[in-house]
């Protein structure tokens, strides 16, 4: 295939030459222009939500039956443009931020619809798809408005990226972001000893007693993701701080560790030194129900019918589908493109795929708004 002139991968191209991470409002503000017009061209309205400290979030609508479809992802970049990686083709594969996660999936929804209106039965269904800005620092601004619209639909389908093996999600694990913050005294790293609390000192303990906190039986999991402070130039750090993450798998454990974290960095520590825990953005685990079992089996169907075979999947990666799924209504995650690399400067997306996932998307549309799946 000659994939320059493939129109989904023209805008693919499109779309991943205009990266524009959570806080690049201007350049989110100009992806969004491309929305509204790509999604106007099929018909939809636009309800816009703007936000103070996020760019905006977009829901187009077409359809006047009351059973509605939502279908979610979001249009900010892991990284903003100054850093972002540019879009180039290699053979069958094709880089740059945002070519899987999740520009890459907004492709795969557009094209999907594009294939499937003729067929859906607007008298009797709706069709919402809620995009959003801030999908990389935890839907702070846009939760509100996703679990909004989900209350009022029977199913969500999310169009994240999917791995190389091209299976489908049904679960995902939660997430909760902090950042420690400690403070020791500025000295001479000769002084007597015990006399000065070095910062990094103080912030190397309390991370060791993080990781002590893992629970492998129970899928509970501690990352620290950066570690800043110190001069480098020999002398005691007065200041030092570190990001990370809490994982699990089952959402009842969340209340349980972040109490565990909060008692940790509450304890003395070296004479001299403070700590400050200070949280970040929570995402729910998205767990596996029999409505949504359902939905992969019409999935796995279709697929077949095509000749792929396809299986669930579990995230290590926690996903803002779970504040819809959070409502109760079953959710399947995964239909964006597939490839690998995401949160790097190496993503990439298969195009000898991208058929397949725009027409299985697009049949999987066409099923839940024919038939009662779940």
């Amino acid at each position: 295939m000659n994939y320059a002139r493939y129109e989904p991968v023209e805008k693919l191209k499109e779309y991943v030459s205009l990266p524009a991470g959570s806080h690049d409002l201007q350049e989110l503000e100009d992806f969004a222009r491309m929305l509204i017009r790509d999604f106007g061209d099929l018909g939809f309205s636009l309800e816009r939500h703007d936000h103070d400290q996020a760019g905006p979030t977009l829901i187009f609508r077409r359809g006047k039956g009351e059973r509605r479809l939502m279908l979610m992802g979001h249009m900010d970049t892991a990284f903003p443009r100054d850093e972002a990686q540019s879009y180039k083709m290699e053979g069958d594969l094709a880089y740059g931020c945002g070519a899987g996660d999740m520009r890459g999936g907004l492709v795969v929804m557009l094209f999907a619809l594009k294939q499937a209106l003729e067929r859906i039965d607007f008298e009797r269904y709706s069709i919402a798809a809620v995009i959003h800005s801030d999908g990389e620092t935890g839907a702070l601004a846009s939760w509100p408005l996703i679990q909004r619209e989900a209350q009022n639909s029977f199913a969500v389908l999310g169009f994240a990226p999917m791995s190389q093996v091209g299976g489908l999600i049904l679960e995902r694990r939660g997430a909760s972001a902090f950042e420690l913050q400690c403070a020791g005294a500025q000295g001479d790293a000769e002084a007597p000893r015990g006399s000065d609390a070095s910062a990094i000192q103080e912030l190397a303990n309390r991370i060791v007693g993080l990781y002590g906190l893992r629970d492998d039986g129970r899928g509970i999991d501690i990352n620290i993701s950066s570690i800043e402070g110190g001069t480098g130039q020999g002398g005691l750090a007065s200041e030092a701080s570190a990001h990370g993450e809490a994982r699990y798998d089952h959402e009842q454990d969340r209340a349980g560790l972040l109490e565990k974290i909060e008692t940790l960095c509450a304890a003395p520590g070296l004479k001299g030194s403070t700590t400050r825990l200070l949280w970040g953005a929570h995402k729910p685990a998205l767990k596996a129900t029999q409505e949504s079992k359902a939905l992969l089996q019409a999935a796995r169907r279709i697929a077949m019918e095509m000749g792929v075979e396809l299986a669930p999947e579990r995230m290590g990666a926690p996903g803002d589908i779970a504040f819809a799924a959070l409502t109760g209504i079953p959710a399947l995650d995964g239909l964006g493109m597939m490839g690998g690399g995401a949160h790097t400067r190496f993503e990439y997306t298969r195009l000898d795929r991208v058929p397949f996932k725009i027409a299985l998307a697009a049949r999987l549309i066409e099923e839940l708004t024919w038939n009662e799946v779940c």
